[in-house]
């Protein structure tokens, strides 16, 4: 017995002095006292906001009383400040200090969030847009697609909300895909089969269209985190990018039937979903690249778009997104290059008819999407 309890002694012995050289004690460490090591990462949250930890791979071991709140590997910002949490990797077993930045509100936090299964994981997640976020023309061959050419599952959005592992479903268009093919952004122009996103966004009562019954008002209200990605029909018809000294339109619109220019639908569109949801988080994509004819042409490089009807520029389109989303403290993910005039314009390869990506595109602009944000889960 004395010969197993010098064994138990030394090994206990040997662990404290690992821990020693690792971390500077044997003893738990204190994170409210950890001034020898700095966190070696950074989590930005909104109050209300809980982390899992356990989804990225990490053990929670204590953490901060006061600001944050511990639930197993479940950790809640309780309230605004910086808070300290000691985790340990599931991998190596090494131990960090992870600081928690909380802020009182989201507009607060801005597009300081981070986009992974941490944040998302089981929660519920969002889109408004088009033809493509709706998969119409995705690809008439897939296995997913629908007799009325739709397909659900296999859109960029759907593999991003699998990618967050989030409580939506992705074809249950109740909880998550509120997109809507032939819609612009913008009210008062013609609509092929559904309402436009500025009155989709306010709507009171569940929307029926193309088909299909959408909760929009209750999926607004228990979502933590929206996409929205509108441009294409928009620009194909012609709304301005903005006001200016002869359209006499509003770029800060607070009615409906002020919605007349693309920048004013995006700052109407964020302000009414912030309104009805003070704590979800946004992210805004720019229309991609489309391919030139009719009234559309390439500009002399072949670098930009151009409605020649309008005078319009899908550069401008984009620099609209950026500045309204800038504007609202919402995530702006540039993916303008993701398709250009090489792969779109003259290819099929990524869409058989220069608008609507197909299997491939769509997976191309998964791709991009995740990149953007940092790899979301890696």
């Amino acid at each position: 017995m004395a010969r197993h309890g010098n064994q138990a002694k030394t090994i206990k012995a040997a662990v404290c002095a690992l821990a020693l050289m690792m971390f500077g004690a044997c003893a738990p460490t204190d994170p409210t006292k950890g001034e020898e090591e700095k966190p070696k990462f950074r989590i930005d949250l909104c109050v209300g906001d809980s982390y899992d930890f356990y989804a990225m791979g990490y053990i929670v071991d204590e953490v901060q009383e006061g600001v944050l709140s511990q639930r197993r590997d479940v950790v809640c910002a309780e309230e605004a400040g910086i808070g300290l949490v000691r985790v340990t990797d599931i991998k190596t077993g090494g131990s960090a200090t992870v600081e928690v930045a909380a802020y009182a509100t989201s507009a607060e936090l801005g597009d300081r969030f981070p986009v992974d299964k941490g944040l998302f994981k089981g929660k519920n997640v969002i889109a408004f847009g088009d033809s493509i976020t709706d998969g119409c023309l995705l690809d008439p061959s897939a296995p997913n697609t629908l007799p009325n050419g739709f397909n659900y599952e296999d859109t960029y959005f759907a593999k991003f909300c699998r990618e967050l592992e989030t409580g939506s479903d992705p074809t249950d268009l109740k909880n998550s895909n509120l997109a809507c093919g032939g819609t612009t952004l913008v009210y008062g122009y013609a609509q092929a089969y559904g309402i436009s996103g500025a009155e989709r966004v306010i709507a009171e009562q569940p929307v029926y269209d193309a088909g299909r019954e959408r909760d929009v008002p209750s999926a607004i209200a228990t979502a933590d985190l929206c996409v929205i990605f509108y441009g294409t029909n928009d620009f194909g018809y012609g709304v301005p990018v903005a006001a200016d000294g002869e359209n006499g339109y509003s770029d800060y619109p607070n009615r409906l039937s002020d919605v007349r220019t693309y920048k004013g639908g995006l700052y109407f569109m964020i302000a009414q979903l912030r309104l009805r949801n003070p704590a979800i988080k946004i992210i805004v994509l720019p229309m991609l690249f489309r391919r030139a004819g009719g009234n559309l042409v390439y500009s002399e490089d072949r670098t930009d778009v151009i409605n020649a009807d309008a005078g319009i520029r899908w550069s401008e389109y984009c620099a609209a997104a950026k500045e309204v989303s800038q504007m609202f403290g919402a995530k702006f993910l540039d993916w303008s290059g993701t398709f250009h005039y090489e792969n779109f314009g003259t290819s099929n390869k990524y869409s058989a008819d220069g608008l609507h990506p197909n299997a491939a595109g769509h997976e191309l602009m998964f791709r991009a999407l995740t990149d953007l944000l940092g790899g979301a889960n890696k």
